[in-house]
C-alpha cells in the first residue's frame, strides 16, 4: 500500500514537472517556487536527497521530507547514467528501470528503504525528482 502511494505521488510530481516544461518557451524559463530561502548549488552529498547522492552541480529547487527536486543544465542521458551508476555502487537493488531518450525512471530498494528517481527535460534544462520512502 505504501509503495502504491509513493508511486502515485511520484507519478503526480513527474506529471506536474512535464506540464511546467511544456508550458514554457526557451526565451523565458519557467519560474518554479522553492521551499528554501534561495536555491543553492551542491556537490555530491547525501544531505539534500537523503541516502541518494545529489547530482553534481545541480540546483536544489525544493526539498520537503522524502522528496527532493533538483535542476541541472546537463542532458537527461548524462544525469540518468549518473543515477544508474550511483544506485548500483551504493548497493541499491534496482526494481524497475527505464532509460529512454527523453526520460529516465528508476526504482530501487535497500535495507527497508525505497527510492524513485525520475529524470526529465524541462523548458530550461533537466529536472531530477528523488523520492525516498520505507518499504
Amino acid at each position: 500500500m505504501r509503495w502504491r502511494l509513493a508511486s502515485a505521488a511520484t507519478a503526480g510530481a513527474a506529471a506536474v514537472l512535464m506540464m511546467l516544461g511544456a508550458c514554457s518557451d526557451d526565451s523565458t524559463p519557467a519560474q518554479t517556487p522553492t521551499t528554501q530561502a534561495s536555491s543553492q548549488s551542491v556537490t555530491p552529498s547525501r544531505t539534500a536527497s537523503g541516502p541518494i547522492p545529489t547530482y553534481p552541480g545541480a540546483t536544489v529547487v525544493s526539498h520537503v521530507g522524502g522528496f527532493t527536486l533538483l535542476h541541472t543544465d546537463d542532458s537527461v542521458s548524462k544525469v540518468g547514467s549518473f543515477y544508474v551508476d550511483a544506485l548500483a555502487r551504493d548497493g541499491w537493488t534496482t526494481v524497475s528501470k527505464y532509460q529512454g531518450e527523453f526520460s529516465v525512471n528508476l526504482m530501487a530498494r535497500r535495507d527497508g528503504k525505497g527510492v524513485t528517481v525520475q529524470v526529465s527535460p524541462t523548458g530550461s534544462g533537466t529536472s531530477i525528482s528523488i523520492t525516498t520512502y520505507s518499504v
